[in-house]
């Protein structure tokens, strides 16, 4: 099994939303992610270059999203 780092993870939300972004880009790949201790598992076969992608691609997602402008009126 090969082991990643990941930071920012803060609840079980986040871990399924890592797991979806790695089934993005390679549906094959089983990935558990541990949020509390920020580690994401997949097995020896999976390419780490399409799981740090997926990793990637998540970041890019979650920072333009703190990007945008929060509206506190109703509409």
């Amino acid at each position: 099994m090969a082991e990643l780092s990941i930071q920012g993870l803060r609840c079980m939300f986040c871990a399924t939303r890592v797991k979806a972004a790695i089934r993005k880009f390679d549906p094959r790949i089983s990935a558990h992610v541990d949020w509390k201790a920020g580690r994401v598992t997949v097995p020896d076969s999976a390419d780490l270059s399409v799981v740090q992608h997926a990793l990637d691609y998540l970041d890019e997602l979650t920072q333009a999203a703190l990007r945008e402008p929060v509206s506190t009126t109703a509409p």
